[in-house]
């Protein structure tokens, strides 16, 4: 299965450590579950971290951007559930970008997700993008070992009324720039791609700015709106 619509939400972040187990039940059970009833929300997925800690990434693919901004989506968001309103105070250091899709190549879920966060130098904002969809990316999920690998450009929210789910978590969410998916079913494939191909220095030589992020997740729990009828 390719990525489900033209959008994307990405969420990274941790829980503290005395309510993992419930938070995970909560996040399975009844907060994917919600996220999927809205109309335009295809498909949510969780991973978390190979490198040790506890930290999670999730997405959550949708229709189209404009139903990260829906009436639906801001009600629940508004008007959270006694369980998230328990659960949303124990998550910590949150990123959370609303993202439009610029380039998908493969099809299908990793066991593996690798999540690259970036930003272009000031003026070679083509000249990196031509790159990465042009040349880095393409023949990628064709690899051995590897799926798919996904390129996403986020939509500053800076300046809009915070929800009130933002406001039980702190209200402090912060933003990436760009993002790279990168999927496979073969730890080893993940790894060589990003120490070669898509290595910090690749990135620098076409036209990255400093301080690219890269995190490696094992994929743990997933749901699509055709599962709903339980």
């Amino acid at each position: 299965m390719a990525q489900l619509g033209n959008a994307r939400m990405l969420i990274w972040f941790e829980v503290i450590p005395e309510v993992i187990t419930e938070h995970d039940h909560w996040h399975a059970q009844e907060h994917m579950y919600e996220r999927l009833g809205i109309p335009g929300f295809l498909r949510g997925r969780r991973a978390i971290t190979l490198a040790g800690g506890r930290k999670y990434f999730v997405t959550y693919e949708v229709e189209n951007f404009e139903t990260l901004k829906s009436a639906a989506y801001l009600k629940c968001l508004n008007n959270p559930t006694p369980w998230t309103q328990k659960m949303m105070p124990q998550t910590r250091n949150i990123m959370r970008s609303l993202c439009r899709i610029v380039g998908s190549y493969g099809s299908g879920i990793g066991q593996v997700v690798a999540t690259i966060r970036f930003a272009p130098d000031a003026g070679k904002e083509d000249a990196l993008r031509d790159w990465l969809t042009k040349t880095a990316l393409p023949g990628l999920p064709a690899r051995a070992g590897m799926v798919a690998v996904h390129f996403l450009e986020a939509i500053k929210q800076t300046g809009q009324p915070q929800t009130n789910e933002q406001k039980l978590r702190g209200g402090n969410d912060q933003e990436a720039d760009q993002v790279l998916i990168v999927e496979g079913y073969d730890p080893a494939a993940v790894n060589s791609v990003l120490g070669k191909e898509l290595h910090p220095g690749e990135f620098a030589r076409h036209g990255a700015a400093p301080g690219q992020i890269t995190e490696i997740f094992g994929h743990n729990f997933a749901l699509t709106r055709q599962d709903l009828g339980r």
